[in-house]
């Protein structure tokens, strides 16, 4: 039974009858009558109805219970029971018990002496057993019941019997109140038991940090009008029986506002104790609180001093297992007296549960009335699941026409309902200046963007925005998402634009606009002051509007500019008159989509400019010559198809990102745009006049650069530590002809597109941890240098590598290919992690390292005997440039089967998507991870004889006529494990050498004839597991390593050698490196084997 539903009777009376019916009882009854309090005793029984049942059902359908302990209260077996069943619905539904000890001792009850210890012995003897069940239940409820706070008849506080029926009506008036408050209606409680129970789990759990050693807290926080107070309310009425000691504190901001905390400290105080209202300090008042139980909700808690006035005092001296419970709209308070787990954050309601509250105001039923259904929707979705709006807005529609529902949803689209918007307004009151005004920015421009960037531009503007943003967010006016952007509630945002409405009927006297008709009329009419500070206006939404050349004029102290277009969206008309002759010096934040300047005002003062945003605009150039722009971030000119040039950025010490996307006209970057090592992405794709792309420095920062369709580029050279992606692709053909040398400084670099680069000779040296090449329709590529040394790499678990159309490879190049595809799949087979490897260049053979081939379309093998010799497969096929090869494209495919003709799983294939455009008969090579694992399960089967079908389909999946030329299968064995680790060792070590060669340049000496052959050096290593120091080590150090970067190396390799096991030999383990990189370090001069150790 919830704790709130209607109960038949207020109070249930356990006694014995024969000690007070007569006397107290019938005096209490009728006290409790006067008090228009339901009471049930006994005498309530109708003739005939069965005891037991018709009591137990009394009790539970009671909001409270007395139980009156007489002399004799223990000799009947019907009180007893009585009192274990009324401690049970204490446990389990929050009854709450009064125990009135009338002429007798507590003691006595909780010791089982006296009356109660005669009581307790007779019944033992009458069942025979002093282990019986139901004694032992009677005991243990005697000794709670005697343990719960009640009324002593025998105490001197009470002038005569008469006065102490008095002070006990008092007390069931005071909890029947807590249990059902009228604040909380019916139509309160919807969604209340699901609040309740999750902040009960909260409570139920054992707190690391508490504020108090016996009290735990919790915090129930979130914005204005979710409904915080309610919760609390219901949770105490559950709670309070429970506890010996309550208080629930409403309105702890207002009230301390109005008679200060010293009288709320006394009321506090006097609800605990349960005295008169005074305010009394003194210890030995507080020591009052220690062997109580107390529960203390403080509501509406909005400063730290309300706290501490409230709290820590009574929080110091109650007893154990006590309880606090703080709301508030401002999470900060919370933190350093609660944990994070342990607030409970109030969330707005989901549409379903926010329908029915609205109706049962709406309409007093769940569900909307016929005819009401749209509307009601409508109403629902402008509350935004916030319960007080919900309710009023339900309450204000509540017996009312349809055509009042349209005209009054209509309004709130341009005015917040007041009552609203007083709740609402009290979070936005306790702001400071520089908060109210990050808090109005937002409302009006900064809804659903990054946060970095909007606090990136109120910083600007000296709003000390990193704070600010975190106060808004502590105070539960805005929200930020899981992707970093801002967001605020709709109520909440409306609430913010009418305090700036609000405030002045005449739209130029404001400081920010956002309507449409006001804005347009503002800047048609030339109606702008110095008061405007900020102004967003959606250029989709309007059709004609001529602006004249002076419409900025007055807007000295615009600092926000937006002008915008919707994705997918197309501007209205803008016409203009004249030269526009003046911006806002103080602007942080510019943007105007399709502006038909030319370039910006010749006065206009960059200074303070942290964004410029001017997509699809007219200019030919920015500005001329070189502006202070210390501030400036970012630029966007994208589709800016006059821009001929970037200005002179030689001052833009803070500029990161750039977006030239498709700036025809533009024909060279001013090199200053790299001037301070400070740009992170640049944007140049179809900038088809674009020559030269070159930077005099090697670069830390930029980590996106992309000049996809910039069929001009004859010039590239950039590089920079940071990039992980490099496309210089083109459908269009590119004209670069070289990769500048310093490619191959790219060491984030892991993707790199040339596609269609027809001009492109050679590739040189690539960075070494490229796990993505396309050099796809590169006709004049000749050359490739080796690829070797990007393989093994940490995390690394695919590799793509795409020469198709390279039909100018000479052999040199085609074998470094082959040998890098054979290398890597050998690597990728022996790691566990390792997804895939794809390769395809021109050729008409499988490689020779291939053991299996066929000219067929099938093949069958015989896998190794035993499965720890095999650890997976690498497959081969060879397709001809057909024409339906070359128009229609094909995906190629590998289907396993067993000897009995079952498949092992699903086909594996080269790609996922179909090869198109073959201009000559190409090599394809691939490892799948999935398939080899499925083959390697066959030996649990006992079968080693497994056959591969190999064949082309078109997208959708049908087969097609092309036949393969060449197919093969290349099985790897286990025991090559030391090639692969010795090809990563010398990967580290020459990378290593790279990165530290100037520290080492003046005392190492490379010796070339020294451990050239690796195979004689692996040999050496495993024969006796001792190889020669001189050979491997032939080198020799003048000096310790001293610096820091080389430790780092050093401690690098070292994690990596400890994840590889030992090999151990004739019970030699002072080379305990497996092959390690003794193999590369055998490449530098002399070194003494001491020095390892």
């Amino acid at each position: 039974m919830s704790s709130w539903s209607i109960r038949k009777y207020d109070v249930f009376i356990s006694f014995r009858g024969e000690d007070v019916r007569r006397n107290f009882i019938s005096h209490l009854g009728s006290a409790l009558h006067r008090g228009n309090i339901e009471a049930f005793v006994d005498a309530n029984l109708e003739k005939g109805d069965e005891v037991w049942p018709s009591l137990c059902e009394a009790i539970h359908d009671s909001h409270l219970a007395i139980v009156v302990f007489s002399e004799n209260y223990a000799d009947s077996k019907w009180c007893l029971k009585e009192l274990v069943e009324i401690l049970h619905c204490r446990k389990i539904q929050g009854l709450a018990v009064i125990p009135v000890f009338y002429q007798v001792d507590p003691s006595h009850i909780r010791k089982y002496s006296g009356t109660y210890g005669e009581a307790i012995a007779k019944h033992e003897t009458y069942f025979g057993d002093t282990d019986n069940e139901s004694i032992q239940d009677w005991k243990a409820a005697l000794t709670e019941a005697a343990n719960i706070c009640g009324w002593d008849s025998c105490s001197h506080d009470y002038k005569n019997e008469s006065h102490l029926i008095e002070k006990i009506v008092q007390d069931v008036s005071q909890k029947l109140s807590l249990r059902s408050p009228v604040q909380l209606k019916v139509e309160d409680l919807v969604e209340i038991e699901k609040h309740c129970d999750e902040v009960k789990q909260l409570l139920s759990k054992n707190q690391k940090h508490q504020f108090q050693e016996n009290v735990q807290i919790i915090g129930i926080w979130g914005m204005g009008g979710l409904g915080k107070t309610t919760i609390a309310k219901a949770l105490f009425s559950q709670m309070f029986p429970q506890y010996d000691a309550v208080c629930f504190l409403a309105n702890v901001r207002e009230e301390s506002e109005r008679f200060g905390l010293n009288s709320l400290r006394g009321v506090l105080l006097s609800k605990l104790l349960q005295v008169e209202h005074k305010y009394d300090p003194e210890e030995s008042t507080m020591k009052r609180l220690s062997n109580k139980k107390v529960l203390i909700v403080l509501d509406d808690v909005d400063s730290l001093d309300q706290l501490d006035v409230l709290c820590r005092q009574q929080c110091k001296y109650a007893g154990p297992n006590s309880k606090l419970i703080i709301t508030t709209r401002d999470r900060h308070l919370l933190r350093g007296i609660v944990d994070e787990n342990e607030i409970y954050d109030v969330k707005p309601w989901g549409s379903a549960k926010s329908l029915e509250l609205f109706c049962l105001h709406a309409f007093k039923q769940r569900l909307p009335k016929k005819g009401y259904e749209k509307l009601s929707e409508r109403a629902v979705e402008y509350a935004g699941g916030v319960p007080l709006a919900l309710e009023v807005l339900g309450s204000n529609l509540c017996c009312r026409s349809t055509e009042f529902w349209v005209s009054e949803l209509r309004k709130l689209d341009k005015c917040l309902n007041l009552r609203i918007q007083n709740v609402l307004q009290v979070s936005y009151d306790g702001l400071d200046n520089l908060e109210k005004n990050i808090f109005l920015d937002i409302a009006f421009f900064f809804k659903g963007e990054d946060k970095d960037d909007v606090i990136r531009i109120l910083d600007a503007c000296g709003f000390c925005a990193t704070s600010g943003v975190q106060v808004l967010e502590d105070k539960a006016l805005i929200t930020i998402s899981y992707s970093g952007t801002i967001q605020m509630h709709d109520l909440i945002q409306e609430m913010g634009l009418y305090i700036v409405r609000g405030g002045c009927k005449d739209p130029n006297k404001r400081t920010r606009l956002r309507d449409i008709e006001e804005v347009s009329d503002v800047l048609e009419n030339n109606k702008g002051s110095d008061v405007v500070e900020g102004i967003q206006l959606d250029l989709s939404q309007i059709e004609n509007v001529r602006w004249k050349a002076d419409t900025f004029n007055m807007m000295t102290n615009l600092r926000f500019l937006k002008l915008y277009v919707p994705s997918g969206k197309k501007s209205g008309n803008v016409h203009h008159c004249g030269v526009f002759s003046k911006l806002s010096a103080k602007l942080r934040y510019l943007e105007w989509n399709g502006c038909f300047l030319k370039s910006l005002p010749v006065t206009f003062c960059a200074k303070m400019l942290v964004e410029i945003c001017m997509p699809h605009s007219h200019v030919t150039e920015l500005w001329q010559g070189v502006q202070d722009v210390a501030n400036l971030v970012r630029i966007d000119l994208s589709e800016c198809k006059h821009l001929k040039n970037l200005p002179d950025l030689s001052k833009a010490s803070r500029l990161k990102w750039v977006n030239l996307f498709g700036c025809e006209s533009l024909c060279d970057i001013h090199p200053s745009v790299f001037s301070f090592d400070t740009l992170e992405t640049l944007i140049l794709d179809g900038c088809k006049k674009l020559k030269s792309l070159k930077s005099e420095k090697h670069l830390t920062s930029l980590e996106n650069i992309s000049v996809n369709l910039c069929t001009s580029l004859k010039e590239f050279s950039v590089s920079s530590d940071s990039i992980t992606s490099l496309d210089l692709s083109s459908t269009d053909g590119s004209n670069v002809k070289t990769l500048p040398a310093s490619i191959k400084d790219l060491f984030s670099l892991r993707i790199l597109s040339v596609e269609n680069c027809r001009k492109l000779g050679s590739l040189t040296e690539l960075p070494p941890f490229v796990t993505e090449l396309n050099a796809m329709n590169c006709r004049s590529l000749r050359t490739v240098s080796t690829l070797r040394e990007s393989y093994g790499i940490f995390g690394v678990k695919s590799r793509f590598i795409l020469f198709k159309n390279c039909v100018a490879l000479d052999e040199p190049s085609l074998h470094y290919i082959m040998e890098a595809a054979h290398s890597e799949t050998k690597f990728a087979a022996s790691e566990i992690n390792y997804k895939f490897v794809k390769v395809c260049f021109p050729g008409s053979r499988v490689p020779g390292h291939f053991e299996y081939r066929t000219t067929d379309s099938s093949i069958t093998i015989d896998l190794p005997p035993s499965r720890p010799d095999f650890v997976g497969l690498c497959l081969c096929v060879v397709l001809s440039h057909s024409w339906g090869m070359k128009n229609l494209g094909a995906k190629i495919w590998c289907q396993c089967y067993v000897a009995n003709g079952r498949r092992l799983g699903p086909a594996t294939t080269w790609y996922d998507e179909v090869v198109t455009g073959l201009n000559s008969d190409h090599v394809f090579i691939w490892y799948d991870r999935n398939h080899s694992d499925r083959i390697l399960e066959i030996y649990d089967t006992g079968e080693r004889r497994v056959s591969f079908e190999f064949f082309v389909t078109n997208a959708i999946g049908q087969r097609l006529t092309i036949g393969t030329l060449e197919c093969g299968v290349f099985l790897i064995f286990g025991q090559k494990n030391h090639l692969y680790h010795t090809l990563v060792n010398e990967f580290f070590v020459s990378l290593m050498a790279k990165h530290a060669g100037l520290i080492f340049k003046s005392f190492i000496r490379l010796d070339k004839n020294d451990c050239i052959d690796i195979n004689n050096q692996e040999r050496d290593l495993t024969e006796d597991g001792s190889c020669s120091c001189d050979c491997l080590f032939g080198m020799e150090l003048t000096m310790l390593f001293c610096s820091v970067y080389v430790i780092f190396c050093v401690l690098f390799f070292i994690f990596f050698i400890l994840n590889k096991k030992p090999v151990r030999k004739k019970n030699s383990w002072h080379l305990h490196f497996d092959t390690l990189s003794m193999l590369s370090f055998a490449r530098l001069k002399r070194h003494n084997l001491r020095y390892l150790n």
